[in-house]
C-alpha cells in the first residue's frame, strides 16, 4: 500500500514541478520521476526495498551514515532514462517531418 501511494504522489508532484517549465516539462518530468521512484536496498541483508533519494537524504539527516551505497541504482538508472529520452526524441524527430 505505501508503495502506490509513493508512485501516485510522486508521479503528481513531478507533473506539477514540470508544468512550471513548459519548453523542457517532458525533460523534467522524466528526471523526477526517475530520481523520486528509484528503489534501493535499505541494507545489504535485509530485502526491503525504499526510494533511494529520500532514503539518502534520511541517512545523512538522522543516522549520519554519508555512504553513497544507497545512490548505485540511481546512478545506473539516471543515464539509462536520459540515453532513452534522447534515443526516443531523436526517433520522433526523425519520423515527425512530412
Amino acid at each position: 500500500m505505501f508503495w502506490a501511494i509513493y508512485i501516485s504522489s510522486a508521479i503528481c508532484l513531478s507533473y506539477v514541478l514540470a508544468n512550471f517549465n513548459r519548453k523542457y516539462s517532458s525533460e523534467v518530468f522524466l528526471f523526477l520521476v526517475i530520481t523520486l521512484l528509484t528503489p534501493a536496498r535499505i541494507e545489504v541483508t535485509n530485502l526491503e526495498y525504499a526510494p533511494s533519494l529520500i532514503t539518502y537524504i534520511f541517512n545523512i539527516v538522522f543516522e549520519q551514515n554519508f555512504s553513497t551505497r544507497i545512490l548505485r541504482p540511481l546512478a545506473i538508472t539516471l543515464p539509462f532514462g536520459i540515453i532513452a529520452f534522447v534515443f526516443y526524441s531523436i526517433i520522433k524527430r526523425k519520423f515527425s517531418r512530412q
